[in-house]
């Protein structure tokens, strides 16, 4: 998966600078993201460089990184990996309920 993956990797940051966002999101992930690999160590997927490109756009910029993604790969596979990570892939939805 890596080399087709890499190959979309400025597809998937539009205008944003790769690097900065990258170290941005270890540096404030780091010991999460630790935790997440030595947890699912038995998957090789998991091993792979690209996880953490993935963990952090679906940390940052999930939508539009899912539309991208179900372009290339299974969506059960990015699912799977949100989920592990603690999120989900579904649109947030606020409701304000107010009271009169």
């Amino acid at each position: 998966m890596t080399n087709e993956f890499m190959q979309y990797l400025q597809t998937f940051y539009a205008d944003e600078n790769i690097m900065e966002k990258l170290s941005e999101f270890y540096l404030k992930s780091a010991e999460k993201i630790e935790r997440v690999i030595s947890l699912r160590g038995d998957n090789v997927f998991y091993t792979q460089p690209e996880i953490l490109i993935i963990l952090e756009r679906i940390t940052n910029k999930k939508i539009l990184f899912k539309s991208k993604w179900i372009e290339l790969y299974p969506i059960e596979l990015l699912e799977e990996i949100a989920n592990v990570w603690g999120t989900s892939l579904e649109k947030t939805l606020f409701i304000i309920i107010i009271q009169t």
